[in-house]
């Protein structure tokens, strides 16, 4: 069995960056959206975000392969943040979305937030949801 050292010297270097840097700023965006709004932690990660090179469905992956990382669990919420702010800062034209199920599970509405390149989902799992408006889109 591999450490994770080993399967992180495995990554070609920009993918390290990457993962690197996700790991930072998811470890940021959970902390900050404890105190503060959506809007504000959107604006904290994308003021540091750096360019980074991977393509944005790499990108999206290795971001979630940071998340794995965090001791607890790091939803859904301050990934799309991170990816967003990462995509921005190497000049894509990504989103956030948030949205509820179409179907709900009983007893509270089933919530998701994901990132949109071009009008296309990173996330393959944000296909059953609405998206709704979101408020401070002015990153």
């Amino acid at each position: 069995m591999r450490t994770r050292l080993q399967r992180f010297i495995r990554y070609p270097t920009a993918e390290r960056r990457a993962l690197s840097i996700a790991l930072a700023l998811l470890m940021m965006a959970r902390l900050l959206l404890r105190f503060l709004t959506v809007p504000v932690v959107r604006r904290a990660v994308a003021w540091c975000a750096p360019a980074v090179a991977p393509f944005p469905p790499r990108l999206a992956e290795l971001v979630t392969v940071a998340a794995l990382q965090l001791p607890g669990v790091t939803t859904c919420l301050p990934r799309a943040i991170v990816l967003e702010g990462l995509l921005r800062a190497s000049g894509r034209p990504a989103e956030l979305r948030i949205g509820v199920a179409s179907l709900p599970l009983v007893g509270r509405p089933d919530t998701h937030a994901w990132v949109e390149l071009d009008g296309v989902s990173l996330d393959e799992t944000a296909k059953g949801y609405t998206p709704l408006p979101v408020f401070g889109t002015g990153v």
